[in-house]
Protein backbone atom coordinates (compact mmCIF):
# COMPACT_ATOMS: atom_id res chain seq x y z
CA UNK A 1 0.00 0.00 0.00
CA UNK A 2 1.15 3.77 -0.51
CA UNK A 3 2.12 5.67 2.19
CA UNK A 4 0.27 8.20 1.32
CA UNK A 5 -3.44 9.00 -0.50
CA UNK A 6 -2.11 9.04 -4.33
CA UNK A 7 -5.16 10.16 -6.48
CA UNK A 8 -3.00 9.45 -9.79
CA UNK A 9 -2.57 5.99 -8.16
CA UNK A 10 -5.41 5.17 -5.80
CA UNK A 11 -9.60 4.67 -5.36
CA UNK A 12 -11.50 3.78 -2.34
CA UNK A 13 -14.89 2.08 -2.86
CA UNK A 14 -17.24 2.19 -0.28
CA UNK A 15 -20.16 -0.48 -0.90
CA UNK A 16 -23.29 -1.06 1.09
CA UNK A 17 -24.09 -4.11 -0.57
CA UNK A 18 -24.02 -7.34 1.83
CA UNK A 19 -21.45 -9.03 -0.57
CA UNK A 20 -19.15 -10.83 0.80
CA UNK A 21 -14.85 -10.95 0.29
CA UNK A 22 -15.24 -14.00 -1.75
CA UNK A 23 -17.96 -13.24 -4.01
CA UNK A 24 -16.46 -9.92 -5.25
CA UNK A 25 -12.79 -11.46 -5.41
CA UNK A 26 -14.63 -14.06 -7.83
CA UNK A 27 -16.13 -11.52 -9.99
CA UNK A 28 -13.16 -9.55 -10.24
CA UNK A 29 -11.15 -12.92 -11.38
CA UNK A 30 -14.20 -13.76 -13.62
CA UNK A 31 -15.18 -10.35 -15.16
CA UNK A 32 -11.72 -9.06 -15.16
CA UNK A 33 -9.46 -11.43 -15.91
CA UNK A 34 -7.87 -10.92 -12.32
CA UNK A 35 -5.74 -13.13 -9.93
CA UNK A 36 -6.07 -14.08 -6.24
CA UNK A 37 -2.51 -13.37 -4.66
CA UNK A 38 -3.81 -12.75 -1.37
CA UNK A 39 -6.03 -15.71 -0.15
CA UNK A 40 -6.43 -14.41 4.05
CA UNK A 41 -7.86 -11.21 5.21
CA UNK A 42 -7.86 -9.16 3.87
CA UNK A 43 -8.32 -10.69 0.28
CA UNK A 44 -5.93 -8.94 -2.32
CA UNK A 45 -6.94 -9.41 -6.21
CA UNK A 46 -4.62 -8.29 -9.18
CA UNK A 47 -6.76 -6.91 -12.11
CA UNK A 48 -5.20 -8.70 -14.19
CA UNK A 49 -1.64 -9.52 -15.79
CA UNK A 50 -1.48 -6.55 -17.94
CA UNK A 51 -2.11 -4.18 -14.94
CA UNK A 52 -0.64 -2.66 -11.93
CA UNK A 53 -3.75 -2.28 -10.64
CA UNK A 54 -4.44 -4.38 -7.05
CA UNK A 55 -7.84 -4.47 -4.99
CA UNK A 56 -7.94 -5.09 -1.29
CA UNK A 57 -10.91 -6.03 0.41
CA UNK A 58 -11.47 -5.45 3.61
CA UNK A 59 -15.51 -6.08 5.69
CA UNK A 60 -16.47 -4.19 8.15
CA UNK A 61 -16.64 -6.31 11.27
CA UNK A 62 -17.57 -4.04 13.56
CA UNK A 63 -18.16 -0.04 15.12
CA UNK A 64 -14.08 1.37 16.04
CA UNK A 65 -12.29 -0.82 13.51
CA UNK A 66 -10.23 -0.04 10.93
CA UNK A 67 -13.04 0.09 8.19
CA UNK A 68 -15.19 2.19 10.59
CA UNK A 69 -12.79 4.70 11.63
CA UNK A 70 -11.73 4.79 7.50
CA UNK A 71 -15.76 5.98 6.91
CA UNK A 72 -15.50 8.60 9.75
CA UNK A 73 -12.23 10.26 8.54
CA UNK A 74 -14.14 10.30 5.01
CA UNK A 75 -17.21 11.79 6.78
CA UNK A 76 -15.12 14.44 8.54
CA UNK A 77 -13.65 15.38 5.66
CA UNK A 78 -16.53 16.23 3.68
CA UNK A 79 -18.57 17.69 6.39
CA UNK A 80 -15.60 20.80 6.97
CA UNK A 81 -17.55 23.64 7.23
CA UNK A 82 -16.48 24.87 3.95
CA UNK A 83 -17.64 21.91 1.68
CA UNK A 84 -20.74 21.28 3.97
CA UNK A 85 -21.42 25.32 3.77
CA UNK A 86 -21.82 25.24 -0.42
CA UNK A 87 -23.25 21.30 -0.89
CA UNK A 88 -26.15 21.76 2.22
CA UNK A 89 -27.77 18.37 2.48
CA UNK A 90 -25.97 16.91 -0.46
CA UNK A 91 -23.04 16.37 2.69
CA UNK A 92 -25.48 14.85 4.48
CA UNK A 93 -27.14 12.60 1.97
CA UNK A 94 -23.36 11.27 1.24
CA UNK A 95 -22.14 11.00 4.59
CA UNK A 96 -25.54 8.64 5.49
CA UNK A 97 -24.54 6.23 2.46
CA UNK A 98 -20.84 6.26 3.75
CA UNK A 99 -21.89 5.05 6.97
CA UNK A 100 -23.73 2.51 5.07
CA UNK A 101 -20.89 0.68 3.56
CA UNK A 102 -19.94 -3.03 4.91
CA UNK A 103 -17.10 -3.31 2.78
CA UNK A 104 -14.02 -1.10 1.88
CA UNK A 105 -12.12 -1.57 -1.68
CA UNK A 106 -9.37 -0.25 -1.95
CA UNK A 107 -7.74 0.00 -5.38
CA UNK A 108 -4.15 0.87 -5.42
CA UNK A 109 -1.93 0.77 -8.87
CA UNK A 110 2.09 0.66 -8.97
CA UNK A 111 2.15 3.28 -11.76
CA UNK A 112 -0.53 5.96 -12.63
CA UNK A 113 -3.75 4.62 -13.01
CA UNK A 114 -4.20 4.16 -16.89
CA UNK A 115 -7.78 4.36 -18.93
CA UNK A 116 -8.17 0.92 -18.75
CA UNK A 117 -7.71 0.67 -14.92
CA UNK A 118 -10.05 3.31 -14.52
CA UNK A 119 -12.37 1.66 -16.11
CA UNK A 120 -12.05 -1.58 -14.27
CA UNK A 121 -12.60 0.33 -11.31
CA UNK A 122 -15.85 1.83 -12.71
CA UNK A 123 -17.01 -1.51 -13.85
CA UNK A 124 -16.41 -2.97 -10.39
CA UNK A 125 -18.20 -0.01 -8.30
CA UNK A 126 -21.30 -0.21 -10.88
CA UNK A 127 -21.37 -3.88 -10.08
CA UNK A 128 -21.79 -3.35 -6.47
CA UNK A 129 -23.65 -0.03 -6.63
CA UNK A 130 -20.21 1.23 -4.56
CA UNK A 131 -19.46 5.29 -4.05
CA UNK A 132 -15.72 6.05 -5.50
CA UNK A 133 -13.31 8.43 -3.90
CA UNK A 134 -10.33 9.69 -4.98
CA UNK A 135 -9.00 11.20 -1.96
CA UNK A 136 -11.05 15.03 -2.82
CA UNK A 137 -14.38 14.39 -4.66
CA UNK A 138 -16.60 11.37 -4.24
CA UNK A 139 -18.81 9.79 -7.30
CA UNK A 140 -21.49 7.23 -7.22
CA UNK A 141 -21.86 4.21 -9.46
CA UNK A 142 -22.93 5.82 -12.42
CA UNK A 143 -20.03 7.62 -12.09
CA UNK A 144 -21.86 11.16 -11.89
CA UNK A 145 -20.01 13.51 -8.94
CA UNK A 146 -21.84 13.76 -5.75
CA UNK A 147 -19.39 16.17 -4.26
CA UNK A 148 -15.83 17.88 -4.36
CA UNK A 149 -13.50 19.55 -1.99
CA UNK A 150 -14.56 22.54 -3.58
CA UNK A 151 -18.66 22.47 -2.39
CA UNK A 152 -19.07 20.98 -6.81
CA UNK A 153 -22.11 18.49 -7.07
CA UNK A 154 -24.09 16.96 -9.76
CA UNK A 155 -27.65 17.05 -9.04
CA UNK A 156 -28.40 13.93 -10.57
CA UNK A 157 -26.10 11.62 -8.45
CA UNK A 158 -26.31 10.11 -5.42
CA UNK A 159 -30.08 8.75 -6.81
CA UNK A 160 -31.50 6.18 -4.43
CA UNK A 161 -30.66 2.53 -5.15
CA UNK A 162 -33.14 0.67 -3.37
CA UNK A 163 -36.63 0.64 -1.85
CA UNK A 164 -38.26 -2.07 0.14
CA UNK A 165 -42.07 -1.63 0.21
CA UNK A 166 -43.11 -2.76 3.50
CA UNK A 167 -47.16 -3.74 4.11
CA UNK A 168 -49.61 -6.48 5.91
CA UNK A 169 -51.64 -7.04 3.21
CA UNK A 170 -50.46 -9.27 -0.05
CA UNK A 171 -48.58 -7.00 -2.98
CA UNK A 172 -50.21 -8.15 -6.24
CA UNK A 173 -47.88 -10.09 -7.83
CA UNK A 174 -49.15 -8.95 -11.29
CA UNK A 175 -48.45 -5.68 -10.46
CA UNK A 176 -44.77 -6.11 -9.16
CA UNK A 177 -43.64 -8.06 -12.02
CA UNK A 178 -44.93 -5.24 -14.24
CA UNK A 179 -43.38 -2.70 -12.34
CA UNK A 180 -40.05 -4.72 -12.22
CA UNK A 181 -39.46 -5.43 -16.00
CA UNK A 182 -40.07 -1.62 -16.63
CA UNK A 183 -37.80 -0.09 -14.14
CA UNK A 184 -35.89 -2.75 -12.01
CA UNK A 185 -34.92 -5.48 -10.80
CA UNK A 186 -37.50 -6.94 -8.03
CA UNK A 187 -36.00 -9.09 -5.28
CA UNK A 188 -37.48 -10.82 -1.69
CA UNK A 189 -36.12 -9.18 1.11
CA UNK A 190 -34.27 -12.39 2.30
CA UNK A 191 -32.30 -11.90 -1.12
CA UNK A 192 -31.87 -8.06 -0.52
CA UNK A 193 -28.16 -7.10 -0.77
CA UNK A 194 -28.84 -4.06 1.29
CA UNK A 195 -30.58 -5.48 3.72
CA UNK A 196 -28.62 -3.65 6.98
CA UNK A 197 -28.75 -0.63 5.34
CA UNK A 198 -32.39 -1.16 5.54
CA UNK A 199 -31.92 -2.37 9.33
CA UNK A 200 -30.12 1.10 9.93
CA UNK A 201 -32.61 3.33 8.53
CA UNK A 202 -35.64 1.62 10.44
CA UNK A 203 -33.48 1.92 13.87
CA UNK A 204 -32.95 5.89 12.82
CA UNK A 205 -36.80 5.99 14.09
CA UNK A 206 -36.08 5.43 17.67
CA UNK A 207 -34.00 8.04 17.61
CA UNK A 208 -34.26 11.20 19.06
CA UNK A 209 -36.22 13.43 16.52
CA UNK A 210 -35.46 17.61 15.95
CA UNK A 211 -38.95 18.51 16.51
CA UNK A 212 -42.11 17.38 18.02
CA UNK A 213 -44.07 17.17 15.06
CA UNK A 214 -40.83 14.54 13.56
CA UNK A 215 -40.76 12.63 16.70
CA UNK A 216 -44.94 11.71 16.40
CA UNK A 217 -44.43 10.74 12.81
CA UNK A 218 -41.41 8.56 13.82
CA UNK A 219 -43.54 6.91 16.37
CA UNK A 220 -46.23 6.26 13.77
CA UNK A 221 -43.90 4.71 11.60
CA UNK A 222 -41.90 2.65 14.28
CA UNK A 223 -45.80 1.19 15.26
CA UNK A 224 -46.63 0.59 11.06
CA UNK A 225 -43.05 -1.84 10.99
CA UNK A 226 -43.86 -3.67 14.01
CA UNK A 227 -47.30 -5.09 12.08
CA UNK A 228 -46.03 -4.41 8.70
CA UNK A 229 -44.22 -7.48 6.18
CA UNK A 230 -41.16 -6.44 4.40
CA UNK A 231 -42.96 -7.85 1.34
CA UNK A 232 -40.57 -6.55 -2.23
CA UNK A 233 -37.13 -4.98 -2.26
CA UNK A 234 -36.49 -2.99 -5.30
CA UNK A 235 -32.58 -2.48 -6.33
CA UNK A 236 -32.21 -0.49 -9.60
CA UNK A 237 -30.32 -1.44 -12.50
CA UNK A 238 -28.64 1.61 -13.91
CA UNK A 239 -28.53 5.46 -13.73
CA UNK A 240 -31.78 5.48 -15.34
CA UNK A 241 -34.17 3.40 -12.80
CA UNK A 242 -36.79 5.42 -11.50
CA UNK A 243 -37.38 3.40 -8.61
CA UNK A 244 -39.71 5.62 -6.87
CA UNK A 245 -42.48 5.62 -9.97
CA UNK A 246 -42.37 1.62 -9.74
CA UNK A 247 -43.25 1.61 -5.85
CA UNK A 248 -45.49 3.80 -6.47
CA UNK A 249 -47.46 1.88 -9.37
CA UNK A 250 -46.77 -1.53 -7.00
CA UNK A 251 -48.49 0.50 -4.03
CA UNK A 252 -51.24 2.34 -5.72
CA UNK A 253 -54.39 1.99 -3.25
CA UNK A 254 -52.95 -0.36 -0.80
CA UNK A 255 -51.30 0.30 3.31
CA UNK A 256 -48.17 0.41 1.71
CA UNK A 257 -44.43 2.27 3.03
CA UNK A 258 -41.60 2.72 0.99
CA UNK A 259 -38.44 3.22 2.45
CA UNK A 260 -35.34 4.21 0.16
CA UNK A 261 -32.26 5.04 3.00
CA UNK A 262 -33.05 7.91 3.79
CA UNK A 263 -36.92 8.76 3.58
CA UNK A 264 -40.24 6.56 4.20
CA UNK A 265 -42.95 7.64 1.56
CA UNK A 266 -46.38 6.68 1.47
CA UNK A 267 -48.42 4.94 -1.80
CA UNK A 268 -48.82 8.50 -3.77
CA UNK A 269 -45.20 8.89 -3.56
CA UNK A 270 -45.18 11.73 -0.48
CA UNK A 271 -42.49 12.21 2.27
CA UNK A 272 -43.72 10.61 5.39
CA UNK A 273 -40.57 11.18 7.28
CA UNK A 274 -36.73 11.63 6.41
CA UNK A 275 -33.63 12.15 7.69
CA UNK A 276 -33.73 15.51 8.23
CA UNK A 277 -37.11 14.92 10.27
CA UNK A 278 -38.98 16.46 7.61
CA UNK A 279 -42.43 15.06 5.99
CA UNK A 280 -45.19 16.25 3.74
CA UNK A 281 -48.08 17.73 5.92
CA UNK A 282 -50.25 16.18 3.54
CA UNK A 283 -49.11 12.66 4.05
CA UNK A 284 -50.43 9.81 6.33
CA UNK A 285 -49.09 6.53 7.92
CA UNK A 286 -51.25 4.25 6.57
CA UNK A 287 -53.36 1.95 9.37
CA UNK A 288 -52.91 -1.78 9.17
Amino acid sequence: MLKRYDPARTRSLYVAAADTPAEVAKWITQELGGELTKKSAPLVVSAGPKSGLQFTLTPRKKGGDEVSMTLLGTCTFFREPRIAKRAGARVERLCQRIFDTQMLIGCVSEDELSASDLKAVGKLAEELQALEFDGSSMRDWTGRLVVDSSGKTDEAALAPIWHVLSTKEALPSARASKAAAKHHAAVTPKEFRFEKAFERQLEFLGLQHSSPQAAARAKQLKAFYKKAKHQLALVAENGKSRLDLAAIEISQDLPVVACDGWSFFDAEGRVLLDRDGKFDAKSEVPAL
